[in-house]
């Protein structure tokens, strides 16, 4: 395993999360297709799954909820908040962003109709 979900090395991504969960790791994942592949999967949830983008160097982390519309609302905390506001998960995940951690997955997920 690597510090973020990498198919090729990884597997599928439930492989992962199962694998994360055993050994109690944090499920990291990287750029907006892989958030909206969690997304159609079923495993975000609005208003529970929240994600902590990690720069680690030279940035303070940012802390989002994941609300309606699988958008990213950024989290007003007393270390790394979030950007004030409602934000598409493609423009704030994409560019610079080496990884996003992310919590409350749903544990029984259930594919959005899109992909069944």
């Amino acid at each position: 395993m690597g510090l973020w979900y990498d198919a090729q090395r990884d597997g599928t991504i439930e492989d992962y999360i199962e694998y994360c969960r055993n050994e109690r790791l944090p499920k990291c994942f990287r750029g907006p297709e892989q958030f909206q592949r969690l997304v159609d999967l079923g495993y975000i949830t609005p208003d529970i799954t929240s994600i902590r983008i990690m720069y680690n160097f030279g940035r303070g982390d940012e802390f989002y909820s994941v609300v309606r519309g699988f958008k990213l609302e950024g989290a007003d905390v007393l270390v790394h908040s979030g950007k004030q506001g409602i934000h598409d998960p493609r423009e704030l995940l994409s560019g610079d962003v080496p990884h996003f951690e992310i919590d409350n997955l749903n544990p029984h997920p259930e594919p959005r109709e899109s992909i069944k």
